[in-house]
């Protein structure tokens, strides 16, 4: 089976990683980037278009028949109008020109951030939904594009905890990493005995785009992601500390927010594949310091 897949954020580290899965598998990966990075060359994509999704009439430079998209490009930062004009609107736009074009496949990368201040202890597929930023908000408005829309095409988001890979990000233990790096003289973390599973590895995540891009699946679901077999938070940041040479202190403190680990059953049951979090930790130490910390633990 030759697939031909629209990717947009192209540009972005998962983005890469999507395309270069997807042309060793032997399909088409044609990526999107941003109009205004115009000019740039990604050997991971046979071919780059240019799409603003603040923008509708940027649709019109998508050429050709696409079995599936995969649609990874977001804004994370700025206003809330910002944030539901590219995440929320965007997404509809992209959606209804998918569907219009009668492609099979819709496959979006979420977060976690639509349950907003989680106060149980697991999360899973049918935790309710109550966010509490506007990240999140844009986020759940893409959702729900895809859910009225799913009557004609199968459509899946992926509610991604924290991604890690060679770049650092911005989420709790990436600011952690950065401040080991500066050897700041004393960091401050909660929840020591915690046992999370709140990452997952760039290319697990693409793995499971790449998969659901392949085969149908129901109409609409909406899964969160994690990785198995959680590690105490102690453990980590011991893992972290020694990989970094930190020689400041861990200060260990009472936390405002109550942690919740997450369900991966759901996400399973459409073929993610989860690592274990240690797995998961070598291979981010790894690809962010450049040294082997297998042995670190």
């Amino acid at each position: 089976m030759s697939l031909r897949v629209l990717v947009t954020g192209a540009s972005s580290r998962l983005g890469k990683a999507v395309g270069s899965l997807l042309r060793q598998l032997g399909y088409r990966a044609v990526g999107t980037v941003r109009i205004a990075r115009k000019g740039v060359v990604l050997p991971s994509f046979d071919k780059l278009v240019f799409l603003d999704l603040e923008d509708i009439s940027s649709l019109n430079s998508l050429e050709g028949d696409f079995d599936a998209v995969i649609h990874i490009a977001s804004v994370s930062s700025g206003t809330a109008q910002h944030l539901i004009t590219v995440n929320g609107l965007g997404t509809a736009r992209l959606v209804e020109w998918a569907a219009s074009h009668k492609i099979s496949r819709f496959v979006h990368v979420s977060t976690m951030a639509v349950y907003g201040n989680v106060t149980e202890p697991l999360v899973t597929s049918q935790t309710e939904v109550a966010h509490m930023n506007n990240y999140g908000l844009s986020k759940w408005s893409a959702e729900c594009s895809l859910r009225d829309i799913s009557n004609q095409m199968s459509c899946v988001s992926v509610r991604s905890c924290a991604i890690v890979g060679e770049s650092t990000g911005y989420h709790f233990l990436a600011l952690v990493l950065r401040r080991m790096l500066a050897q700041e003289p004393i960091i401050r973390v909660s929840n020591p005995t915690f046992l999370s599973n709140n990452l997952v590895h760039e290319d697990t995540l693409s793995e499971f785009l790449v998969h659901l891009a392949r085969f149908h699946k129901p109409r609409f679901a909406a899964v969160p992601i994690g990785s198995s077999h959680p590690m105490e938070l102690s453990e980590i940041i011991t893992q972290m500390s020694r990989a970094t040479g930190y020689r400041g202190e861990i200060e260990w403190v009472a936390s405002l927010n109550t942690p919740f680990g997450i369900s991966t059953a759901d996400a399973e049951g459409l073929g993610f594949q989860p690592l274990p979090m240690q797995i998961v930790i070598n291979r981010w130490l790894r690809d962010a310091l450049g040294t082997d910390t297998s042995l670190s633990s």
